[in-house]
């Protein structure tokens, strides 16, 4: 089994990737799993010994990958996004369900998780609606900041995500998540939102 780091557009982005990019920008492993909105030991795990070659199950965090080794200024800095402006931003409509799958799409994850994002359920009390407001994952918070620091056109934007989306969905063998969503790897996503 090769133990090396290799970037080729066929290879499956997997731990051995994260870490090559952990050393080289000679980051810890805290630094790094923040950067990609992971805990340290789900780094440890993607990046340990006996499954480092293995494909990354969260298409978020391949995601992350690609467009840091891409546009290394899309490395991030403390502010979480505000995901419905980050929605809006990109001249999606809340009253078209499509726009919710493709978005969902985007970010990695299921149209359900996307609705509960952009529509979090109204609760009666103020306090309850604080305290139980839905947020993403922060893998997905990573994914939309390293979006916004490239300072792009919305249209820019939404096309870099559906270039990468398709790209990393083809990579870790996804098929086509524009059209089919992140299914194979839903599940897994799903357990961290």
């Amino acid at each position: 089994m090769p133990t090396e780091a290799k970037n080729s557009a066929d290879t499956a982005i997997c731990g051995i990737h994260l870490e090559k990019w952990m050393m080289d920008r000679k980051l810890t492993k805290a630094e790094a799993a923040e950067a990609f909105g992971l805990q340290r030991v789900k780094w440890d795990e993607l990046t340990r010994d006996d499954r480092k070659l293995e494909p990354v199950d969260d298409p978020v965090v391949a995601m992350l990958y690609e467009v840091y080794r891409q546009h290394p200024k899309a490395y991030p800095r403390p502010v979480p996004p505000d995901i419905k402006e980050f929605f809006l931003w990109l001249g999606l409509r809340e009253d078209q369900p499509q726009d919710f799958t493709t978005f969902a799409a985007l970010i990695g994850r299921a149209p359900p998780t996307a609705y509960r994002l952009i529509r979090p359920p109204k609760l009666k009390k103020a306090s309850l609606q604080a305290k139980n407001k839905p947020s993403p994952s922060r893998s997905v918070l990573r994914w939309i900041e390293a979006l916004r620091r490239l300072n792009l056109t919305p249209r820019q934007t939404l096309k870099l995500m559906v270039d990468v989306a398709a790209s990393v969905g083809q990579r870790q063998q996804a098929g086509n998540v524009l059209s089919e969503g992140w299914s194979k790897q839903d599940a897994a996503a799903e357990q961290t939102d």
